[in-house]
């Protein structure tokens, strides 16, 4: 640059210099303001209580209040101030409501002024309806009652002897197609999602809770069906409708079903003609009472229904798989009925339910003993604990390594290292199948619960404090199904293997090769989880 424009510069400084600061300040303001404003985009406009209610809703009607309110931010540009989050649920729910006479036991003969001779009278389904996306499930609900509240509703209507209606829930996907949403609003509801503001604003909300696959009350979905070779060679037809519909993980349960309920044979070897679920076989619908006995009359429809109708009873049940085999049994009821009666499945609480229940309502009696006949029978499994735990997997105190593989893919590291220029305060454990996540991961002793959910650079992660100012952590898990404030056994499951990273408030899957760190702090210190188990190596 000359002389001569240096000067020129110099002088117009001098000149507009206030108005240079001016503009500075503008544009350096604007630019520290960017972030925030990005941010705003991805907060929810409303007050705390408007968040509540979608959470509320969400969890009464097992759907995520996440995209429940993800929903709404983009149909409603972000304002849910005043907003019924019962209206976004229309969006993912369908309804399956019918009427029926209940079964009833008539008087055939008579001696002696006492009725010795009975004929059972079948439940007759007179009417049936669908109602799925919003406009259907709105009028079908107007129709119903002037309550706002769809749980209020649906138990309503549960608790009639004549009615009753069944609650699948929708995708995201299927939701915001119902809202006849654009590409651009669908890029918008996934950017809200992926931006962690949920779980940056929320935490408290976040864990998991329980999970498709989750075990539940000591009954495992990874068991084998002690089935015949008739339900064997119906294995690859069940778990293509088991994957379809997402529960791919009980198609061992579902066979296991097939054999209490048929061995195999015949048409409808999963007895789910008389389901609701089989309104989607056209040679069902319309039928109702004994002349929809048999309506089913091909193997493959026979399980089409039967996985739809269990994907429908095992969401019913939170994914408790005694409640649900009673509930296929039973009926849709049984479900709601039992989470209000201490929440867990035993013959006596079925044969309550069916001396009660049941029999008030004239629906014959059930079989009490149904899931206790099919889980001691027809499947076995190792409970929600690390099942065969081999003698080298014994530690001092008589823990137990967190996981089946023995694999130690990286050690223990108390100062400085040149591989990583930090400290590596836990092992590494690879996977029993190296690269493939899925690997049960189980508490080393008995504990509570203090931590689950993001962190940073450790993805989905479990804490768990012991006696004696123990604390184990288990990260970079694909999932868990555990929740703060659990009390845990040792060898419980408490979620699977996997190579999830990110930070608190994202959630990156396969950011890590497939692994668990397995860490143990005594008195706040990380100490070598090695020297608790001296044969591992």
């Amino acid at each position: 640059m000359s002389v001569g424009a240096l000067v020129k510069t110099g002088l117009l400084l001098k000149k507009y210099w206030k108005h240079i600061l001016v503009v500075l300040f503008i544009a350096i303001t604007l630019i520290l303001m960017i972030p925030v404003l990005l941010m705003a985009a991805f907060l929810p406009g409303g007050e705390d209580e408007d968040i509540q209610k979608y959470i509320q809703v969400g969890n009464e009607l097992s759907i995520s209040w996440q995209d429940l309110i993800t929903l709404d931010m983009v149909k409603y540009n972000n304002e849910l101030v005043g907003r019924d989050p019962n209206d976004s649920a229309k969006h993912f729910i369908e309804l399956r409501y019918e009427e029926f006479e209940p079964a009833r036991y008539d008087c055939t003969e008579v001696k002696d002024g006492e009725c010795i001779g009975f004929e059972h009278i079948p439940e007759k389904v007179t009417y049936s309806e669908t109602a799925k996306g919003y406009s259907q499930v709105k009028a079908f609900l107007r129709g119903m009652s002037s309550e706002s509240s769809i749980k209020a509703i649906i138990d309503s209507i549960n608790s009639s002897n004549s009615r009753r209606v069944t609650l699948i829930q929708l995708t995201a996907e299927e939701a915001m197609a119902d809202a006849n949403f654009t590409k651009k609003q669908i890029e918008e509801f996934y950017d809200i999602q992926k931006s962690g503001v949920f779980q940056e604003l929320y935490p408290e909300h976040q864990y998991m809770g329980l999970i498709p696959g989750a075990c539940v009350n000591n009954v495992s979905p990874d068991g084998k069906a002690k089935a015949n070779a008739t339900v064997q060679a119906y294995t690859a037809t069940i778990k293509k409708y088991a994957d379809r519909y997402g529960i791919g993980q009980y198609t061992e349960i579902i066979k296991s079903m097939m054999m209490a309920e048929s061995g195999g044979k015949g048409n409808d070897p999963m007895q789910a003609s008389e389901s609701g679920s089989a309104n989607i076989i056209s040679s069902c619908k319309g039928k109702f009472g004994a002349a929809r006995i048999g309506c089913i009359t091909n193997p493959e429809d026979s399980i089409h229904v039967g996985v739809l109708e269990f994907k429908s009873v095992i969401q019913h049940a939170n994914y408790d798989i005694a409640i649900a085999l009673q509930t296929y049994n039973f009926g849709p009821y049984f479900a709601t009925w039992i989470k209000e009666n201490g929440g867990k499945y035993s013959v006596e609480v079925a044969q309550l339910y069916s001396s009660t229940i049941m029999a008030n309502a004239g629906q014959g009696l059930g079989t009490p003993t149904h899931a206790q006949k099919i889980l001691t029978q027809y499947y076995e499994h190792p409970g929600c604990t690390a099942g065969s735990i081999s003698p080298e997997m014994i530690g001092a105190n008589n823990w137990v390594w967190p996981t089946k593989s023995t694999r130690v893919t990286d050690t223990f590291i108390s100062t400085a290292d040149f591989r990583y220029g930090e400290v590596h305060g836990a092992v590494d454990i690879g996977a029993v199948t190296p690269g493939v996540a899925g690997d049960q991961v189980w508490s080393m002793a008995d504990g509570v619960v203090i931590q689950v959910g993001p962190i940073t650079g450790g993805g989905r992660s479990v804490f768990v404090q012991h006696d004696n100012n123990v604390i184990s952590r288990y990260i970079h898990l694909q999932a868990y199904n555990v929740n703060v404030g659990q009390k845990v056994t040792k060898g419980q499951v408490i979620g699977v293997m996997g190579g999830s990273g990110g930070t608190r408030t994202t959630i990156i899957d396969n950011a890590y090769a497939v692994h668990l760190d397995f860490q143990i702090k005594v008195n706040g210190e990380p100490v070598d989880p090695l020297q608790f188990f001296p044969n591992i190596r």
